[in-house]
């Protein structure tokens, strides 16, 4: 099985430019972090990919958490969006990494981390539509380039060791810029 794993959605260093690359790996899927991977039925073609900057905003329950994602689109076959927002109010990071297939109207994987929280949490967010926790899903609203997901994230909160796991409603804005 080809995976296509995206890179570069790690923890920013401040005042560094975020740079994701694409990496073919057989990495099984679901490991930490946040990576956007393609599922077996959505390999990468030989077509070359579009990448362009993408914007967003990030909302749990309905409290706006991020109004100031900024970060790229990358289409192939599907399209890999991967943002964060390095100066978050809430968190000390806040990376997404979310695979989308507009042609089907499907969110294939959504997953995220956060750093500490003003509690000391931190966060791992995820949804994979080829394995769905239960309780979590993600509906795809929108098109072109600009794209609404709602749903509910797994959401795994940490602190001294210690992990627990809630549901996070949550909704994700995406824009993706004109190739």
């Amino acid at each position: 099985m080809t995976v296509l794993v995206l890179t570069g959605c790690q923890f920013p260093q401040w005042g560094s430019p975020l740079t994701p690359a694409a990496t073919p790996s057989t990495t099984p899927t679901g490991s930490a972090g946040a990576t956007a991977t393609e599922s077996p039925s959505s390999t990468a073609s030989s077509a070359p990919s579009t990448v362009t900057k993408a914007t967003g905003s990030l909302v749990f329950f309905q409290m706006a958490v991020s109004k100031k994602l900024v970060g790229v689109c990358s289409r192939n076959s599907n399209l890999s969006v991967t943002v964060s927002d390095p100066k978050n109010d809430f968190y000390e990071s806040l990376d997404l990494a979310v695979l989308l297939d507009p042609a089907q109207n499907q969110v294939i994987s959504v997953t995220g981390d956060l750093g500490a929280d003003s509690e000391g949490f931190t966060w791992h967010l995820s949804y994979d539509s080829t394995a769905p926790t239960a309780g979590t899903s993600a509906t795809l609203t929108g098109s072109d380039r600009s794209y609404t997901i709602t749903g509910v994230l797994a959401s795994a909160q940490t602190r001294h060791g210690k992990t627990t796991t809630q549901d996070l409603p949550f909704t994700l804005k995406l824009a993706c810029q004109a190739a």
